[in-house]
């Protein structure tokens, strides 16, 4: 499953939802302006003794600045 993510460069912490790369739905949680770091993941999910346990493979980051744009308006490209 390809995910993606969202961490504030500074605490390292997740502060976004994650969501599929097929779904292309991306939620945001009350953040503020600032730089963060969006990250590209591939989680693989396997069965160990009844139990499914998963683990994270970071594909690749990317640097993006979050700024305010007003309603209606059309982002520059």
């Amino acid at each position: 499953m390809r995910v993606i993510t969202l961490q504030g460069s500074d605490s390292g912490r997740n502060v976004s939802a994650v969501s599929t790369l097929e779904s292309g739905e991306f939620f945001l949680l009350r953040l503020r302006v600032g730089v963060y770091d969006l990250q590209f993941r591939l989680i693989c999910r396997y069965a160990i003794n009844r139990r499914h346990q998963a683990t994270s493979q970071q594909v690749d980051t990317l640097r993006v600045t979050l700024s305010p744009v007003p309603l209606n308006e059309c982002i520059p490209g």
